[in-house]
């Protein structure tokens, strides 16, 4: 079985004649345009830290000031629940370079019996709720609301032609990389690249619509007012902006953030407070 599972796998998927070819499929959101040409992005390349695993690497310097958007943990209803919460049931530290690993274990005897959260932050992108909130936060910071570009990591499967699919016939295959995306240009990350999209701000909205699409991991705007990135691998999302942007973020009364310097670590490790009696 496992034999000839492997052997379909390999197999290419042929459209019959007259037919469109069924490993040309769309992964794009609706309405927003997808870019062959990442000159809009190419900025962002030279304006990335080196050092891996900081928050310059993923967020470009000019900025005023930065913050950390910690994405929710669930509860079973299920309803956004609060990294404080967490902290303040745990009897853990609550601080800029907390981790969820480090907050989540409790220091003692839980302060109020179960835990408030069903389910861990969201890793490598943000909830729907949570980006839709974070776009029109960000709409009053921005001139230029009708002309901004996210930015998707190349490697997920439905980029890459890692994706498999099964027919009404039950022949089934792997799918190919679609022509555009294989000809399309990438920007440059630190140890990742993105394909690139354009759109209007509220259309953020359309990775969450599309399920063959993915969440985006950089946006911003056409005058640069403000960045965010979302790393694959991180629970929080990092955003640059003008001093009161970010003041204002840290005030937010439904998403939540913490205070970010371009130099600081995002490795889960970095929380020395938390983990340190965890070893």
């Amino acid at each position: 079985m496992l034999r000839w599972l492997s052997k379909l796998w390999r197999q290419p998927i042929r459209p019959e004649p007259g037919q469109p070819d069924p490993s040309e499929y769309s992964v794009h959101p609706p309405d927003l345009m997808f870019l062959t040409d990442a000159t809009p992005g190419r900025w962002l390349e030279a304006a990335l830290s080196t050092r891996f695993a900081s928050v310059g690497s993923l967020v470009p310097g000019g900025y005023e000031a930065y913050a950390r958007l910690l994405h929710p943990a669930l509860d079973a209803t299920p309803q956004p629940v609060k990294w404080s919460a967490v902290a303040e049931w745990s009897g853990r530290v609550y601080h800029p370079l907390m981790s969820f690993e480090g907050i989540s274990a409790p220091a003692g005897s839980p302060l109020s019996g179960e835990r408030p959260w069903s389910e861990d932050p969201n890793h490598g992108g943000m909830e729907e709720e949570t980006a839709t909130e974070l776009a029109e936060f960000l709409s009053q910071f921005t001139g230029t609301l009708e002309q901004c570009y996210f930015g998707v990591w190349e490697g997920y499967g439905q980029y890459s032609g890692g994706s498999a699919m099964l027919t009404a016939d039950g022949r089934g295959g792997r799918l190919g990389t679609p022509r555009d995306i294989r000809r399309a240009q990438r920007v440059r990350g630190v140890g990742r690249n993105y394909l690139l999209y354009a759109g209007r701000l509220e259309q953020i909205d359309g990775f969450y619509t599309n399920f063959q699409s993915e969440r985006p991991n950089i946006w911003w705007p056409a005058d640069r007012a403000w960045f965010v990135a979302t790393d694959i691998d991180l629970d929080s999302t990092y955003v640059g902006g003008s001093a009161e942007c970010i003041e204002t973020l840290l005030e937010h009364d439904v998403l939540e953030a913490v205070t970010a310097s371009r130099e600081a670590s995002v490795a889960m490790m970095a929380d020395t407070i938390n983990l340190g009696d965890q070893s």
